[in-house]
């Protein structure tokens, strides 16, 4: 048995800021908020596609598969996980079809000052970098048919992603409408 292989092209047009915390590699390191933008090489602004692997099918945090998904979460999860590949896997970050280049802490990105409540009630203030309207992100998905996840499935499964977001502090940050979904 052949399993067809698609090329589908989505765009993700944000609704709300994205908030951006770059993950450091452990957890006693502590950037300063300029560098906790994701950035490529030529310094553009940019989102790895784990994390919008993350906001589909994590099993660790809110994700489409666990909220929206029910029961069928997992398998519809591991569907995604293993029968997807999304490029580039540095996905820039876009505003009115062309990259931001980072050039600091300006008007398009400003600095959000919140207190996290962490276990216990202990406060944790965190600075982080907003990224502000508009925002979108283009990328192409390579799906393989599979007995886990349908086409339809993964289509749902980025339109539902809006309600939770990209990015951190969702679904406060990062929401988004999912405008371009196109089977190749």
């Amino acid at each position: 048995m052949t399993n067809n292989t698609y090329m589908i092209r989505v765009l993700l047009e944000g609704i709300r800021p994205m908030m951006l915390d770059r993950y450091a590699g452990d957890n006693s390191t502590s950037l300063p908020v300029e560098e906790k933008v994701y950035l490529t090489a030529d310094r553009l602004l940019m989102i790895p596609a784990i994390n919008i692997y993350s906001l589909l099918c994590a099993e660790n945090s809110k994700s489409v598969c666990r909220q929206f998904f029910g029961k069928q979460g997992k398998t519809i999860g591991l569907g995604i996980g293993s029968y997807t590949s999304i490029e580039p896997f540095d996905i820039p970050i876009l505003e009115k079809g062309a990259p931001i280049a980072y050039t600091g802490i300006n008007g398009k990105i400003t600095i959000h000052t919140s207190v996290a409540r962490v276990k216990g009630g202990i406060p944790n203030p965190k600075q982080r970098p907003l990224l502000s309207m508009p925002w979108e992100l283009s990328f192409s998905v390579a799906y393989t048919e599979n007995k886990y996840c349908t086409l339809e499935n993964l289509r749902q499964a980025f339109a539902m992603g809006g309600t939770l977001g990209v990015g951190t502090f969702r679904p406060f940050f990062g929401r988004y409408h999912l405008s371009q979904f196109n089977v190749e």
